[in-house]
């Protein structure tokens, strides 16, 4: 489910991934804490999309707001990227936490 969720992200004719470089190997095998949160963002956004499965897109969602708290001071293009991302989570929900979220990318 994970690399079938993944890749319909990447094919979404609005994913992030059409606009700027992002390198589904690297999100599929995170090696850092920002690579993580871009992966549990893409799979949250998926996810509600394209599965009726509300607890998991809640789960990756959760670990995704997680990492942030330990991201919130890397101010790296990756940890930028993976709030930007985030945001995207934010804005079914809440409209003020999707302009927080963008506000801090």
């Amino acid at each position: 489910m994970v690399r079938e969720h993944l890749h319909l992200y990447f094919k979404h004719p609005q994913s992030l991934a059409h606009f700027i470089y992002l390198n589904i190997d690297e999100i599929e095998n995170p090696s850092s804490k920002a690579l993580m949160m871009q992966f549990n963002c893409i799979l949250a956004i998926s996810t509600r999309l394209y599965s009726s499965n509300r607890d998991a897109y809640l789960r990756f969602e959760e670990r995704a707001k997680q990492l942030s708290r330990d991201l919130f001071d890397d101010f790296t293009l990756n940890t930028a990227i993976s709030f930007q991302l985030f945001s995207y989570c934010s804005i079914w929900d809440n409209i003020d936490s999707f302009r927080y979220y963008q506000s801090i990318t």
